[in-house]
């Protein structure tokens, strides 16, 4: 397998692991299953570092041979961090919702924001990898 399959192989897991984690945010929120969301944001805060230093490590073979690829990695990288603030960002929201610390006409307008922004640097990461 070529280094950017690989590449590409890791981004998929993050990718998985977000919408793992948005299962767990929106069973959560329906039926206030704390141990759902506290499992998937474990998940997701164990698995996410070890694929980001996999690609990294991906990311400094690239440097050697393809320095233009390298850098689309790491701008990958980089969109792909946003990516995991905003998704732990929309379960403090939906923490927030469930406890009555804000209305959910406030939560709406807050959660369809964040997940604007987040389909958005997705898009960028699919067009990224689109163009390798």
């Amino acid at each position: 397998m070529s280094i950017m399959e690989q590449v590409l192989t890791l981004v998929n897991k993050h990718l998985g692991l977000y919408c793992h984690f948005e299962e767990a945010v929106n069973k959560y929120q329906q039926f206030c299953n704390i141990g759902s969301l506290n499992s998937g944001r474990k998940m997701l805060e164990t698995e996410h570092p070890g694929l980001s230093g996999d690609i990294a490590s991906l990311q400094s073979k690239l440097k050697a041979e393809v320095s233009d690829l390298a850098e689309k990695v790491a701008e990958i990288q980089k969109l792909d961090c946003q990516v995991k603030d905003l998704a732990l960002k929309a379960s403090q929201e939906a923490e927030r919702l469930v406890a009555g610390k804000v209305k959910k006409d406030a939560y709406i307008v807050n959660h369809k924001h964040l997940c604007s922004k987040q389909q958005d640097l997705v898009s960028r990461i699919d067009t990224i990898l689109d163009d390798l």
